[in-house]
């Protein structure tokens, strides 16, 4: 049997307790915002409202302007806490087609297909490779060509970094992506330094 006839399948992996542990903390920094608020708008009541706008004017207005933006704030991230796992769950599956990502009704939201991948526009790039982004935080994606809806082949990201969520095979669904593209697109060139980071043989 060929290697293209048993390609395995990779599913991601959600490590549970740093997962846990990464809402826990968001949730906290959200609970003591929300009390921070809760002093502030205490500290004008208690003065008096009219009584502190008519002998603190500045302070009034500054004590004002930073409740409301917490409370918005704390909004923003009870909201998202409360819907991530709809919003942002992620299970990716790596298969003899390409990458495939699924939201928690198990619904197709984004796809890297073998097929659609081009050559480099770039000759300063080599058609597959890895790069590194810092913002807005430290994570390691692949870049890719694809061709756009105008038929123009531009540089993409496959990353399987998400939101919320610790994804304990993160590299190995890197890995077997990338040897997807050895077995099914043989005549993509997977830059050096990327072989050599997922021990790909050549």
């Amino acid at each position: 049997m060929g290697m293209k006839e048993k390609f395995n399948v990779v599913e991601s992996e959600i490590n549970w307790p740093l997962t846990y542990l990464g809402v826990s903390l968001i949730w906290l920094v959200t609970v003591s915002v929300l009390v921070t608020a809760f002093f502030l708008f205490y500290e004008i009541l208690d003065y008096g409202f009219a009584d502190y706008l008519n002998d603190k004017p500045s302070d009034f207005f500054i004590l004002l302007f930073a409740g409301v933006s917490l409370i918005v704030c704390c909004t923003f991230l009870i909201f998202l806490m409360l819907n991530y796992k709809k919003k942002y769950f992620r299970k990716t599956i790596i298969n003899e087609k390409g990458a495939s990502v699924y939201n928690i009704k198990n619904e197709i939201v984004a796809q890297t297909l073998y097929a659609q991948l081009c050559h480099s526009n770039d000759v300063y790039f080599p058609d597959i490779s890895h790069t590194i982004h810092n913002q807005p935080n430290f994570r390691i994606v692949l870049r890719v060509f694809k061709k756009d809806e105008n038929n123009t082949v531009t540089e993409q990201s496959v990353d399987f970094n998400y939101s919320y969520l610790s994804i304990k095979n993160k590299r190995e669904l890197y890995r077997h992506f990338l040897i997807g593209i050895q077995t099914f697109r043989p005549e993509l060139k997977i830059g050096q330094r990327t072989m050599e980071n997922y021990h790909l043989k050549s």
